[in-house]
Formats: structure tokens, sequence, C-alpha cells
């Protein structure tokens, strides 16, 4: 059956990078095959929040971060994403929340990830859209934007594609609210994206 309906739902699992086929309104095997996966990531990973505009994905299991992030910290992920790369956009945390300092030895790095009972403050996260790994100036907008709109503390580039975002938004002892790798400062666009991201801590968007 084609119809208008089916072409919406179509658009809503592309969007939400599950569906990469025609946009034809034909209740095919790849609409019924994204639309299964859609509803057993649902049902089996409370770990997905968001919907067809920005998708969030806990894929720190195996991580030493292998704790939750706040609800509030998700909020704002999803929100940046979706507001600088629009929709297709999936956010993949592969090192959230770890042990509070002092209450457990799962813990690496500063205390921007400690869990403070609700979920770590801080996540690593690789962006992508519509599939595509989205890293170097591309994703400093994504910085620039987060520092501008008063989230938290940014860091980028780990290497490829990895960046840090927070919501602290007073950094913690000996910290600051933005920063970069030696990955993203080797490269030829290194200079380039510190400098978005000193705009970013300015006030000032991404244009």
């Amino acid at each position: 059956m084609v119809n208008r309906d089916v072409k919406i739902w179509q658009k809503a699992l592309r969007d939400g990078g599950l569906y990469s086929g025609l946009i034809d309104g034909d209740f095919g095997a790849g609409t019924r095959r994204a639309s299964f996966e859609l509803m057993n990531r649902r049902h089996n990973d409370p770990t997905i929040v968001g919907g067809p505009t920005a998708t969030l994905v806990m894929v720190n299991q195996n991580a030493i971060r292998n704790k939750p992030i706040t609800d509030n910290l998700k909020r704002k992920l999803i929100k940046a994403v979706t507001d600088v790369y629009g929709a297709g956009c999936r956010i993949d945390v592969y090192s959230g929340g770890q042990d509070r300092k002092g209450h457990g030895k799962r813990r690496t790095g500063s205390v921007r990830h400690d869990d403070y009972g609700h979920g770590g403050r801080a996540a690593d996260c690789y962006i992508y859209l519509r599939g595509r790994k989205v890293f170097g100036k591309e994703l400093a907008w994504l910085g620039q934007h987060w520092l501008a709109a008063g989230y938290g503390g940014c860091g980028l580039e780990m290497a490829t594609g990895g960046i840090h975002l927070d919501e602290w938004t007073t950094p913690p002892a000996g910290g600051g609210m933005f920063w970069t790798y030696k990955y993203s400062d080797s490269k030829p666009w290194g200079a380039t994206v510190r400098r978005m991201l000193e705009a970013g801590a300015r006030g000032e968007f991404p244009k």
C-alpha cells in the first residue's frame, strides 16, 4: 500500500537513523525491518532517550565510566545536537558517569564525570548524522553552541570524533570551561576549532 502516512513514517525512521531507503510510501521490507528495530530498541534498551529528531544511546557498558548520566545532561545533549545538526542525529555516549571521588575505585581522570547520586555530570560522545560520524570543524559547531548556550564545559576532539560535554557551569577546581586535545591540536583545522570554542565561551553561537 502506498500512502502519505507511510511516507511520514519512513521519514521519521530515516531521521532517527534507522532507515536509508526511499521515501516512497511503500511499506516494504526495509520499512518493516526499521520499524521492528525501533520497537526492539525501545522494548529492550532503557538507555535510549529521545525521538525521531535526535536519539541518545548509552554505549558505555564496558567502559570504566559505565554509569548513567543525569537526566538533565541527557536533555541538554538531545536539544543541543538537534539544534546544531537538525534531524537524523544519534548521540552515542561511550563514557558516562563514574564512581564519585572517595566513594569507589571505578573511575579515571577528573571529577567531571562523577556520579553524585543522579548520574554522571559529563559524557564523552560520538555524534552521527544519518549514519555519518561528525568530526573536525563540523564537530566544533556543537562545542561552540554548547558553550554559547551556557550548558557547561566542552573538550574536543578525542581521536576520532570524540567530544566531551558536561553540565559544570562553574568548572571544578583547576579546570576550565573548554579545552582541546592533542589529537585536534595536531590537525590543520586545530587552531580554527580552538577559536570556535573561544567564541562560544564569549557567548557567540556558530553561524
